[in-house]
């Protein structure tokens, strides 16, 4: 007579870990953040609607198809100058009422909403 012999372990672990390693492929997949000074807009692409604003910082969970667009919601500033190594353009040149050319620095605040 033989003897059957059991598996050193049961079958079920193997699928308790396939599954457990889905759940987490799936959380990673559908977490996202929202930094400091951005707005977070969560589109649905099969239902073709929009979320409500979420403002950062946080963490969110979304569905694994929905699509993540990042709005910067803080005030940010333009510079135009030509003294400034982090200026964005130059300055702005222009005559005075007397025909003389004149060079202006010049710093725009603005913000989305």
């Amino acid at each position: 007579m033989t003897e059957y012999r059991y598996p050193k372990f049961p079958v079920l672990i193997p699928v308790v870990v396939i599954v457990l390693v889905l759940i987490g492929v799936i959380g990673i997949i559908s977490a996202s953040t929202v930094g400091v000074g951005d707005v977070a807009l969560v589109v649905d692409p099969l239902s073709g609607t929009v979320s409500n604003p979420v403002v950062g910082p946080r963490w969110f969970l979304k569905l694994p198809w929905q699509s993540v667009v990042r709005v910067p919601y803080s005030t940010q500033y333009l510079i135009l100058s030509d003294s400034d190594p982090n200026a964005d353009f130059a300055s702005l040149m222009c005559f005075s009422s007397e025909g003389i050319e004149v060079t202006t620095d010049i710093v725009v605040r603005f913000a989305l909403m």
